[in-house]
């Protein structure tokens, strides 16, 4: 099942179609968006504007447009891409790629197995 939103002028597209495939693309035009994923495979492109996108599990591509964005892949192969902008962006568990563009990037990748962490003085 594919489905397929754009944000354009405040309305909303949806497309549906069988496909075999479960993944969701979203594209945003401007604006502060908040775009959470699911399980499935997620294509978040967000335009202008200070962005939150959370691909959750899967493999996912999200793209912050410009604007300072927060980008999360979760778990799963994802692409982050921050654009211009202040951004920080969270890969997450999986072999994810990061890449922020222009601005003052933070970058985070976790991938936690079992640890001991030991703290001396």
């Amino acid at each position: 099942m594919s489905t397929f939103f754009e944000f354009k002028d405040n309305t909303v597209d949806i497309f549906t179609s069988p496909s075999g495939n479960t993944f969701t693309e979203v594209w945003s035009y401007g604006g502060n968006d908040q775009l959470t994923g699911n399980s499935g495979s997620d294509y978040f492109h967000a335009g202008n504007g200070n962005d939150y996108l959370n691909g959750m599990a899967g493999d996912d591509v999200l793209d912050g447009g410009a604007g300072h964005d927060d980008i999360r892949g979760g778990s799963g192969d994802d692409l982050l891409f921050g654009d211009s902008g202040d951004d920080t962006l969270y890969g997450g568990t999986g072999n994810d790629l990061l890449r922020g563009g222009e601005g003052n990037d933070e970058y985070a990748r976790i991938q936690l197995r079992s640890a001991t962490l030991a703290y001396a003085a």
